[in-house]
């Protein structure tokens, strides 16, 4: 399986697992509050009461809200870009390289060349970085960094120069990332980030 179809296969997944969640929210959760509200009532309405307990119970082992926000870490119903700074931040630091500039797209709707049909309301947009790392080892560090991190990161292209004199690597690379413009009914329940201090930084990335 090539790295394209592992990125469908992951988005594909997270797409649908995200559905189950979306669909506890609109009509498990309803129902449930339903429940409460007419528990004690006249003795003919407890067999309905018991059917609607039984498929409450199907989901009660599963921390939904938790479910939501561990997926939306991986593919975000917005395109939270202030994730994405973080865990350029943490690649910089972990491979001792500096971003030297970055460009941003605009969302689009993905498209897969191998794959038939699109996947319903999934964006894409890509970085263009330039990055500076002092050897070959640093670069595969700060790529291997992003591509094993919870977003869902698809780099693309990587370019990169001979050392020059001070023997400073350059290259450039462009990764895409995910996020869905379904499922509006968990918009209220997203991941918080942990932004790290600026550092007396005025800009997040370089």
């Amino acid at each position: 399986m090539n790295k394209i179809q592992k990125v469908i296969l992951s988005v594909s997944t997270l797409v649908f697992v995200l559905g189950v969640v979306f669909a506890y929210f609109i009509m498990v959760r309803p129902l449930q509050q339903e429940l409460e509200r007419v528990e004690g009532s006249l003795s003919t309405e407890k067999l309905v009461l018991k059917k609607l307990q039984e498929r409450i119970n199907e989901n009660e082992d599963m921390d939904i809200t938790a479910e939501s926000i561990a997926l939306q870490r991986q593919l975000p119903l917005i395109p939270n870009h202030e994730q994405i700074f973080v865990e350029l931040n943490e690649a910089e630091d972990i491979s001792d390289s500096v971003i030297t500039n970055y460009t941003i797209s605009d969302p689009i709707a993905a498209a897969f060349p191998d794959q038939e049909e699109d996947v319903e309301g999934l964006q894409s947009f890509t970085y263009d970085i330039s990055v500076e790392a002092q050897t070959y080892e640093d670069m595969l560090t700060f790529i291997e960094y992003l591509e094993g991190n919870e977003r869902i990161l698809s780099i693309d292209f990587v370019s990169f120069s001979e050392p020059d004199e001070e023997n400073i690597l350059t290259y450039e690379m462009t990764l895409t990332a995910f996020y869905t413009e379904n499922f509006d009914g968990l918009r209220d329940i997203q991941p918080s980030i942990d932004i790290p201090k600026p550092a007396n930084k005025t800009n997040p990335l370089p």
